[in-house]
C-alpha cells in the first residue's frame, strides 16, 4: 500500500503545493515530504484533515493507495473489474 503517493496524487491534482497543504493540516513542508516518500506513516487525525482540505472523502484516497501487490493472488479479478474502474472514473472527475 502506498498512501503517500496516494497523498501526493489527489495534492498535485488540486494544485497544492506540499507547503500549502502541510500549513493547511498543520504539519511542516518537510513532514509532507516524509508522508509523500514513505519515510513516515501519517496518524488517522492527520489523514482525515488532508481529505478534508483535498475535499475528497478517505475512501479515495485508500482506493489510490492500493496496488495490485497488496491483493491476494486470487482475488485480482475483484480488484480489476472494482477498484480499477472506480479509480479511472475518478480520475476522470478530477480532469474535467
Amino acid at each position: 500500500m502506498d498512501l503517500g503517493k496516494a497523498i501526493k496524487t489527489m495534492r498535485v491534482s488540486k494544485g497544492l503545493t506540499q507547503r500549502q497543504l502541510g500549513k493547511a493540516i498543520g504539519c511542516s513542508e518537510t513532514n509532507m515530504l516524509f508522508m509523500e516518500t514513505g519515510r513516515t506513516f501519517p496518524r488517522k487525525s492527520k489523514i482525515d484533515a488532508i481529505c478534508k482540505v483535498l475535499k475528497i472523502p478517505m475512501s479515495y484516497l485508500l482506493m489510490f493507495s492500493i496496488t495490485p501487490d497488496d491483493i491476494p493472488e486470487d482475488k485480482q479479478s475483484l480488484y480489476t473489474s472494482i477498484v480499477e474502474p472506480m479509480r479511472n472514473e475518478f480520475i476522470r472527475e478530477l480532469l474535467r
